[in-house]
């Protein structure tokens, strides 16, 4: 990838349970991009934010990394991108990157100050609360089980 003209997008998720949002998510990250980068939570930060978690990293970075539509997987140990974003702007200084915010509930999206800082844009895209993780889990525990 050249460093001249390039757009990044970074996108970051726990995807323990990969859904359709996610591919939503990522489909508009590739679009937007010349590269299409994305975060994916530590095995740490999955459970403490869910509580639980159904697969492990390499599981969930498999998946990931053999989608089309992302062309890097970064480890990510903080809810806050700030320390990628940073490795991936000294790695690419000439490039633009695009945060985006892939869970609607953020108040104070981790990482704007750094993409301000350094002329990058955030982009919000739709939520498909269909097939959150919520939404998943709802649908679980409402079904019952028949042997």
């Amino acid at each position: 990838m050249s460093t001249c003209n390039s757009i990044i997008s970074y996108t970051r998720v726990s995807a323990d349970i990969f859904h359709y949002g996610h591919f939503l998510l990522f489909k508009k990250a590739s679009e937007c991009s010349n590269l299409h980068i994305c975060g994916l939570y530590s095995d740490d930060i999955c459970k403490r934010w869910n509580g639980t978690l159904i697969m492990g990293f390499n599981e969930r970075k498999s998946i990931i990394k053999n989608l089309k539509i992302v062309d890097d997987v970064l480890e990510q140990n903080n809810i806050d991108p700030t320390s990628n974003l940073k490795l991936i702007h000294s790695k690419y200084p000439n490039s633009k990157i695009i945060l985006f915010q892939g869970h609607q509930k953020w108040v104070g999206l981790p990482g704007t100050e750094f993409i301000n800082s350094i002329g990058g844009e955030i982009k919000k895209i739709d939520y498909y609360s269909n097939l959150s993780r919520n939404a998943i889990r709802q649908e679980v525990c409402n079904t019952k089980y028949y042997n």
